[in-house]
């Protein structure tokens, strides 16, 4: 349906029903437009979205397990060769070495295959897949984590997903590249707004130098929030902690909701 700027088209619910008389005449169409142009695109986008995830795991598993498990190769190398030249403390040293990667690894690989399993927003709302995957976190690698939030209910289901996804790619950035010990995640559902932040203590980082090197975690970040028409901030600086802080508008509440399930954006009565 072309919008009343005439530039833009809708997507749009027409609902109606006829009004009749006391002869059983109709008289009256009384119906109402639906606009649902914003939820077919955030439809759209967590699609998008799910497909740029799949290939982000393939990513992690080439990038972080197939790397470690080849160091694990080399190391196991060099202690056989220590071990044949009698040199003890040496094939000691690089044992330990070995068995250091290989808990690494095991903690990446259980991160990845936790990834795998289908979303849990759909069936516990976003704060309570926060918890779980937090849990999952501190379980798998040892990491302390808290978690401070509000009632999620207000939040649209297709936000929540997309808040999750930026939550659980900020999670992911902190373990394996700032080597952070504690996590904390918050949030909040201001007046109009929710707010979502998460921090860690870890070694932190340039963010011009990593917009730079091209990394993809920041930038799947941006473009979640961005779909959203939210704001996205990263506090952090190279060997300090980091705050990534993100802003979202909620939509404008219906005092019709309770009693229809679509906000009417246009309602008229015609004669027939």
């Amino acid at each position: 349906m072309l919008r009343s700027d005439s530039t833009h088209y809708a997507a749009v619910i027409i609902r109606g029903h006829i009004i009749h008389d006391d002869h059983g005449r109709p008289t009256h169409l009384s119906g109402a437009l639906v606009d649902i142009s914003r939820q077919m695109e955030i439809a759209e986008a967590t699609a998008r979205a799910a497909l740029e995830e799949r290939q982000r795991l393939a990513r992690d598993l080439h990038d972080s397990v197939t790397q470690s498990l080849y160091s694990v190769t080399l190391l196991a190398e060099v202690a056989r060769r220590r071990a044949q030249a009698g040199d003890a403390a040496a094939t000691l040293e690089q044992i330990d070495r070995l068995g250091d990667l290989s808990q690494q690894c095991l903690r990446e690989m259980r991160l990845l295959v936790y990834e795998l399993r289908p979303a849990m927003v759909e069936e516990v709302g976003l704060v309570g897949a926060l918890r779980q995957r937090l849990e999952a976190v501190e379980q798998r690698s040892g990491v302390r984590v808290q978690l401070t939030a509000d009632d999620d209910e207000n939040i649209p289901l297709p936000m929540q997903n997309e808040l999750f996804r930026v939550a659980e790619e900020a999670l992911n950035n902190a373990l394996k590249h700032a080597h952070a010990s504690s996590l904390t995640v918050r949030l909040r559902t201001a007046v109009g707004a929710v707010e979502l932040d998460i921090a860690d203590n870890g070694r932190g980082f340039d963010p011009d130098r990593a917009a730079l090197s091209g990394g993809q975690g920041l930038s799947n970040m941006r473009e979640r929030v961005a779909q959203l028409g939210g704001r996205f901030d990263i506090d952090t600086a190279a060997g300090q902690e980091t705050t990534i802080r993100v802003h979202v508008a909620l939509p404008a509440a219906d005092p019709f909701a309770a009693r229809r399930p679509a906000r009417l954006m246009a309602q008229r009565q015609m004669p027939l």
